[in-house]
């Protein structure tokens, strides 16, 4: 199963990664990070003098490094793949010093950008029984990650499939669509997806929110984490007062009007008919 993978295209978008052991790869499902580098790429010398850095510039990277945990990653996945059970993708940004193909990313910036960085799978490796239906533990410890970061997140049920289910593993071919249920990340109009890989090996687990809306016919918020600004000061938590207004929606009416308003909306609008809908439904 793809992990939060991001499929990129061009150079100046490309990803970096890094192999790791299973073991290493299963604490990061619970919500962990990466082991530390024992010895960062500045520190080798072998690489330094590889890459044609003397030692005076590489006495100024190692005292740049000095005091912080990080981690070795590279720009070529096969060789990633080649030091690990797993493999782990970072995005762009997130690399501290880029010796290209090599680079070196601090931990501080894996913990403040939860939803830029995860695990990847190896393009030929299926859906596996330990992994099949698994979709709210993986789904609900990415949420947990955000949630501790403080960010606005939402854990999301969807139901009533609608895409192309040819790809799908063969299990959830034997249970009716119409009773297929998932579960999804949604951070502000971004969807984090990580085993999407159960409907296509090729999917991507990071997408607009445009896309879920194609993909499901139901969406259910079942855990929220909220950080709104209202006249009483900065608030933490479920309530919403205000922000259904703002969007232009309404909970007057009945679950199923409201239900028919969330999916003929898109973007907050929708959002806020749908989380009206649970209300009133009794889905908190």
């Amino acid at each position: 199963m793809r992990f939060y993978e991001i499929i990129r295209e061009g150079e100046d978008d490309a990803g970096w990664y890094r192999g790791i052991s299973k073991q290493e790869a299963d604490n990061i499902r619970r919500g962990g990070l990466p082991k530390p580098s024992a010895v960062p790429i500045p520190m080798d010398n072998e690489v330094m003098d590889h890459l044609g850095i003397d030692d005076e510039e590489a006495w100024e990277l190692q005292k740049e490094l000095e005091g912080q945990d990080v981690i070795n990653v590279t720009s070529d996945q096969q060789n990633a793949e080649g030091y690990g059970d797993e493999v782990l993708w970072f995005e762009r940004h997130l690399v501290d010093l880029d010796f290209k193909p090599y680079g070196v990313i601090s931990l501080s910036m894996l913990e403040g950008n939860p939803g830029s960085w995860g695990l990847v799978t190896p393009w030929d490796e299926q859906v596996n029984e330990d992994e099949f239906n698994k979709c709210y533990d993986y789904a609900e410890q990415l949420y947990t990650r955000a949630k501790q970061k403080g960010l606005d997140v939402e854990l999301v049920q969807v139901a009533g499939y609608q895409g192309d289910d040819s790809k799908a593993d063969e299990r959830w071919k034997e249970i009716p669509k119409k009773y297929w249920k998932h579960y999804v990340v949604k951070m502000g109009t971004t969807v984090l997806d990580p085993s999407a890989s159960q409907f296509n090996p090729n999917a991507e687990t990071k997408y607009p929110e445009r896309t879920l809306n194609k993909m499901w016919g139901e969406q259910y918020i079942i855990k929220e984490q909220t950080n709104e600004n209202f006249a009483d000061g900065k608030v933490k938590g479920k309530s919403r007062p205000g922000r259904v207004k703002k969007a232009g929606a309404s909970c007057k009416g009945s679950v199923t009007d409201l239900k028919a308003k969330a999916k003929k909306y898109s973007g907050e609008k929708g959002k806020m008919y749908q989380w009206c809908a649970n209300m009133k439904g009794g889905k908190k």
